[in-house]
């Protein structure tokens, strides 16, 4: 196991420092971190801002700093309502092949999603089957791109340890690994 510190803890998202990517490497490098997790959304990872030149910068930047891109992390929730006919799954699918791309250009190993929510007891036959499907079509996408994708335990259809395990057999792609989040 390797420690890995992830840049959402200098996002700036609850009020801490933010640093810019290649910052982050460097504090992360200082710490003594071989490795990190980048947050695949604004303001670091975001496939609507990161450009070309910017994944060059970098994955040079944690060369030089002799720090592995481990992991990109995206934000999906595959259950989130959605107005009839909008393509939310389509959408979330598309953002994470972009990850996917993008972690194949930065040398990370791994793309890390969340599944869904459940938001209606009732309907969670429906929303599992949802999850499962566009997890599975997430494990393709990352496979495409050479990388693993990394379902993470959190708030979601899967925070049980045995829904978990459910969850993980049921979508049985071997592209699709488990990841712990160990708060």
């Amino acid at each position: 196991m390797t420690p890995t510190l992830f840049s959402v803890s200098y996002a700036g998202l609850w009020g801490q420092k933010r640093l810019d990517v290649c910052a982050f490497i460097r504090k992360a490098a200082g710490l003594g971190y071989a490795a990190v997790e980048l947050m695949g959304k604004r303001p670091h990872v975001s496939p609507v801002d990161t450009t070309a030149q910017e994944l060059a910068r970098i994955r040079e930047t944690a060369k030089e700093c002799r720090v592995e891109i481990a992991t990109l992390a995206a934000y999906t929730d595959f259950t989130a309502p959605a107005s009839p006919g909008t393509p939310s799954v389509e959408i979330q699918l598309a953002y994470v092949a972009a990850l996917c791309r993008m972690a194949a250009e930065l040398g990370a190993k791994v793309v890390r999603i969340f599944t869904g929510y459940l938001h209606d007891e009732e309907a969670h036959a429906r929303e599992w089957a949802v999850c499962v499907d566009a997890v599975r079509e997430c494990a393709v996408l990352a496979e495409r791109h050479g990388v693993l994708l990394g379902v993470q335990n959190h708030h979601d259809l899967g925070v049980a340890a045995e829904a978990y395990l459910e969850l993980l057999d049921d979508v049985g792609h071997p592209a699709c690994k488990a990841m712990f989040d160990p708060w």
